[in-house]
């Protein structure tokens, strides 16, 4: 029995070893969220996004030049 565990924990390590995806964790795909556009006219449009609990936008930056 103790040969059989010890047998196990060497080649589960080795598996981590030679597999580098092994134990890599996949991104869940996000639902897109509804887009409901609130005003839209010749200078501005306001569009509110609604997520679904517990997700969200991802943090990003945006340049703004002149």
């Amino acid at each position: 029995m103790i040969a059989l565990v010890i047998a196990l924990v060497i080649g589960g390590s080795s598996r981590v070893q030679k597999d580098p995806a092994y134990g890599a964790q996949q991104a869940a795909p996000r639902p897109a969220p509804v887009r409901t556009t609130v005003v839209d006219n010749a200078t501005v449009t306001v569009t509110r996004l609604r997520f679904a609990p517990g997700s969200g936008e991802t943090v990003h930056t945006h340049d703004f030049r002149s």
